[in-house]
C-alpha cells in the first residue's frame, strides 16, 4: 500500500510541475501578445499543447493509482474524498497527497485566470487589426452605422481608398 501511495504522490508532483511550467509558458505568452512577437507566440501554443496532451495522458494512470488507494465505486481524485476517509483525524500517510491536491487546485485556478487575461489580450489586438484592416479595404467614413430593417449594417462610404478605386 505504501508503494501505491507513494506512486499516487509522484503522478500528482508531475502533474504539479507540468502546471507550474505551462504558468510560465502563459506568461512568456502574455508578454509575446503585447510585443506581438509571433515567432514566441507560436512557441508557447506548441509548448502550452504538448503539456495540455502530458496532462490529458497522465489522468487516467492517476485514476487508477487513486482506485487502488481509494477503492470504491465512485471515487474521484478529490480533497474531499480524502477528508471523507479520514473523518476529522490524522490525516497520516495522505497529508502530502492532500496538500498536493491543493497546490493543483491553486495551479489551475492560476492557469484559468491568465488563460483569460491572455484571451482577452488577443481579442483586444485582433479587434484593433480588424478595425483597422476594415478602415483601409472598405475607406469607413468616421460615423456611426446605421442598421436596416434585417440587423445588417449601412455604412456610408465615400471614400476613394482600395475597395472604391477603379481598376
Amino acid at each position: 500500500m505504501e508503494e501505491t501511495i507513494r506512486a499516487l504522490e509522484d503522478m500528482l508532483v508531475n502533474d504539479k510541475e507540468r502546471h507550474k511550467e505551462l504558468i510560465c509558458c502563459l506568461e512568456i505568452e502574455r508578454q509575446a501578445l503585447i510585443e506581438a512577437n509571433v515567432d514566441v507566440i507560436m512557441k508557447m501554443a506548441c509548448r502550452k499543447q504538448s503539456l495540455a496532451n502530458a496532462l490529458i495522458e497522465s489522468r487516467p494512470h492517476v485514476e487508477t493509482q487513486w482506485h487502488k488507494v481509494f477503492p470504491g465505486k465512485r471515487s474521484r481524485v478529490s480533497i474531499s474524498h480524502i477528508d471523507k476517509i479520514v473523518s476529522g483525524g490524522d490525516p497520516g500517510v495522505f497529508r502530502t497527497i492532500r496538500q498536493t491536491l491543493l497546490d493543483l487546485n491553486d495551479l489551475k485556478d492560476r492557469v484559468r485566470e491568465f488563460t483569460g487575461i491572455n484571451r482577452a489580450i488577443a481579442e483586444d489586438c485582433l479587434g484593433f487589426l480588424r478595425e483597422l484592416f476594415s478602415t483601409i479595404m472598405v475607406g469607413d467614413s468616421g460615423e456611426p452605422p446605421v442598421y436596416g430593417r434585417r440587423g445588417e449594417v449601412k455604412r456610408k462610404t465615400e471614400s476613394n481608398l482600395l475597395m472604391h478605386q477603379e481598376v
